[in-house]
């Protein structure tokens, strides 16, 4: 899009009205409501009941974003463009205390350190890769969605960047055949799944062999019953 950008990894609410903003951008959710904190931010700031006397264009020039932002804002019920006037329908929804909310997220993410900032459209290649990998292993219980625990999870394991090739490497050993424990060959007939994998260390005593063939005995507390996660 050529547009601002601000990749808000913050717990703010997946509305409706913000997946089909994505969906119409072409954009992640959280560059999404990046794009959104940048409007609102704007209103909040420069206006006491939300609107604008300003065209389309011309905000958009003045913000560094997309013009297709405020017309999506429109399309789904967010704003009112009425010529050269523009009305945030939010409003209600970010007055008062919520202003404060989105100044202090937007604050957060200017004074976050550079190699801290993780724009959410990294979760969703990194969501894309896992779900692709750890699918294609015979015997492993699929993926069928991602819970919001199950995000929080990724975020964490992704704050070490050598955490996600080294699943790759480690998903590849699984689908080798050379972890039979962790696909039902253990005397409680336990599969692994995702939640197991996103756990902190699994991928790494996969990489060190843990589950390899030969090493895990009958009576062998499986995986899903250990306790030092």
């Amino acid at each position: 899009m050529g547009a601002a950008r601000i990749c808000l990894d913050a717990n703010l609410p997946l509305s409706k009205e913000v997946i089909h903003m994505a969906n119409y951008l072409g954009t992640s959710r959280a560059e999404t409501i990046g794009l959104l904190v940048i409007v609102w931010s704007w209103f909040a700031q420069n206006t006491d009941d939300g609107e604008a006397d300003l065209g389309v264009q011309q905000l958009a020039d003045a913000l560094g974003i997309s013009n297709m932002v405020f017309y999506g804002m429109a399309k789904f019920g967010m704003l009112k463009i009425d010529g050269g006037v523009m009305k945030l329908l939010m409003w209600d929804r970010i007055a008062g205390e919520k202003k404060k909310e989105i100044n202090k997220a937007k604050e957060s993410y200017d004074n976050m350190p550079l190699f801290s900032r993780r724009c959410e459209s990294g979760i969703d290649e990194a969501i894309s890769k896992i779900q692709e990998a750890w699918n294609s292993i015979p015997g492993v219980v699929k993926i069928k969605n991602w819970s919001d625990k199950r995000i929080t999870a990724l975020r964490a394991r992704l704050k070490d960047e050598k955490w996600l090739p080294n699943a790759i490497k480690a998903m590849e050993i699984i689908k080798s055949g050379k972890t039979p424990f962790l696909t039902g060959d253990n005397d409680r007939k336990w599969v692994a799944n995702i939640d197991w994998f996103l756990r902190p260390d699994s991928v790494m005593r996969v990489l060190e062999g843990y589950y390899a063939s030969g090493t895990t005995s009958p009576g062998q507390r499986h995986p899903g019953q250990q306790r030092d996660w």
